[in-house]
């Protein structure tokens, strides 16, 4: 069965007979397979010493602050020290789980010593704290050579800025959700163009995933009267920036696949993606949540599309169960929703080649 297993070359030749690759781009995929690490830790692995290097990195900074007469003249030193350490060990036993890990723990010690240090000796207000936060995250996303690390620093980047927004303008974190959807959307459309640099092949993908997560993290809370006492009388401006993007996406798609996709075709998917915005523009995290969907499907991607249909799966339920309405109307919603859905594939169908495009599968 071994021996019957397509090489690269011959699945790349097959999907460019059905269109759907560029040969021209052969040489980076193979690249990229080069550059690729053989062995890498399952997600779940990751998640899990993600969450123990928190624990660690609390009790180390419990117990320095325990043994140290006066811990707020020091911790700045501490912090700096362990940071160094911490990037020291990783790059030198970077093979190692347990070293790994140590140093994921002491880094994040680390950071949090240099913050408290300057909470405590600088008597910075919360704006500067921020911002000296989010230089931070972005030396470490730069010198820290570890996926899970660049990871949470990109997580903390989008935290932080959501923050400093906040506290300067509460609508500009609109402006952010509408950032991190385009960002999501052109960061992946080049995901075969990193090959070409293997810094960015390093650096790239968890900060990708990150702003992923990072934009539909941000979005999911803003829902009705949240999002509108966030954006005031601008609040819908969030949906109409995702909208936009999205339609970007679904111009992108039929563009790359030319004359495969009808002109009538193209404008029915327009129509559908503009009337579904403007019938949820009080929850734009639906829109962001299909966004990604249709990216992770676009480039084949099982991590962003299934982070996608969880996230969207988790806003349905969350959504409907905080909905000011009895459950009879509840239940009438949830049956007109399914009568649409039914609607809306009795429609595809109907479009010219369905019939051809079905039966060729």
């Amino acid at each position: 069965m071994a021996a019957d297993r397509p090489t690269v070359e011959q699945m790349l030749a097959g999907l460019a007979g059905e269109g759907l690759f560029d040969l021209e781009g052969q040489p980076a995929v193979e690249a990229a397979l080069a550059a690729a690490p053989r062995k890498e830790r399952p997600w779940y692995i990751r998640g899990c010493m993600a969450v123990s290097a928190w624990i660690a990195a609390i009790l180390i900074v419990a117990a320095l602050t325990l043994l140290m007469p006066h811990p707020e003249d020091r911790l700045l030193v501490v912090g700096a020290v362990l940071l160094i350490v911490a990037i020291v060990v990783h790059n030198a036993l970077a093979a190692s789980d347990f070293a790994s890990q140590l140093a994921l723990a002491v880094s994040i010690a680390g950071q949090l010593s240099l913050v408290a240090g300057l909470l405590l000796t600088l008597h910075l207000g919360v704006e500067p704290i921020l911002l000296i936060t989010i230089l931070l995250q972005v030396a470490l996303v730069l010198v820290y050579r570890d996926w899970l690390h660049r990871f949470l620093s990109t997580l903390v980047i989008i935290g932080c800025l959501a923050g400093y927004l906040f506290l300067i303008e509460p609508r500009l974190q609109l402006g952010l959700g509408v950032l991190l959807g385009l960002l999501t959307a052109l960061i992946w459309e080049k995901e075969l163009d990193w090959a070409g640099s293997r810094h960015l092949l390093d650096i790239l993908p968890p900060a990708a995933m990150g702003i992923t997560l990072g934009g539909l993290g941000l979005v999911a809370p803003l829902v009705g009267r949240t999002l509108e006492a966030l954006g005031g009388d601008f609040w819908w401006l969030l949906s109409v920036g995702l909208c936009a993007v999205l339609l970007y996406q679904e111009h992108r798609i039929i563009v790359r696949h030319g004359s495969a996709v009808s002109t009538t075709g193209a404008r029915f998917a327009a129509g559908v993606t503009v009337t579904v915005a403007a019938l949820t523009v009080s929850t734009p995290g639906l829109l962001l949540a299909v966004l990604v969907l249709v990216v992770g499907f676009q480039h084949g991607n099982r991590a962003v599309f299934w982070a996608a249909a969880a996230f969207l799966g988790w806003f349905l339920v969350f959504y409907y169960y905080n909905l000011a309405l009895t459950l009879l109307v509840k239940s009438i919603v949830l049956f007109g929703s399914g009568l649409m859905l039914l609607a809306v594939r009795w429609l595809v169908q109907r479009q010219p080649g369905a019939e051809r495009r079905v039966g060729s599968r």
